[in-house]
């Protein structure tokens, strides 16, 4: 399982839980695209989160290259 937390407003976050990481980081490029969000983050639920976790750059790299 795999989370997409984004930014609401200065001071409230959102979360989406996804199957895969697959279908997180796919969702995140929609959020992006669409909203031009910029406090998107991707990650998993159980597994750990070093070397795991996906924000910023690291997700618009993910989308330019449409390695999702």
């Amino acid at each position: 399982m795999w989370y997409v937390s984004y930014r609401l407003d200065g001071a409230n976050t959102g979360m989406r839980v996804f199957k895969t990481r697959e279908l997180a980081l796919k969702a995140a490029c929609e959020m992006i695209g669409d909203q031009g969000e910029t406090g998107v983050e991707v990650g998993p639920m159980i597994a750990a989160r070093e070397g795991n976790v996906f924000k910023g750059e690291e997700i618009r790299r993910v989308c330019e290259n449409g390695t999702t």
